[in-house]
């Protein structure tokens, strides 16, 4: 994991929720069901996890338009990819 060695991204995977969120995200899922399987985690906790996986490219974020409510689906790409498979976490 090359890509996850310098400080700046052990900062990120020291953030409490960033491993469990990439462990759920091996599949794009919505917000919601991202909080459901974490459990106790907040929206504000999730909102501002998802922002800095996102910011970090760890984490990809796509607007679902095949439904009449179009919404946010994320997914592990790159190096949170690369951590979701090295943990292989069943949350």
């Amino acid at each position: 994991m090359e890509n996850v060695l310098d400080e700046d991204a052990f900062v990120v995977i020291r953030r409490s929720w960033a491993v469990p969120i990439l462990a759920v995200t091996d599949v794009p899922a919505r917000f919601s069901h991202i909080k459901s399987e974490l459990g106790g985690i907040s929206d504000r906790a999730l909102s501002q996890s998802l922002f800095v996986l996102e910011e970090r490219a760890w984490l990809k974020r796509e607007i679902d338009v095949s439904h009449r409510s179009p919404f946010p689906t994320y997914h592990a790409v790159n190096a949170g990819q690369k951590i979701n498979q090295a943990i292989a976490l069943n949350v």
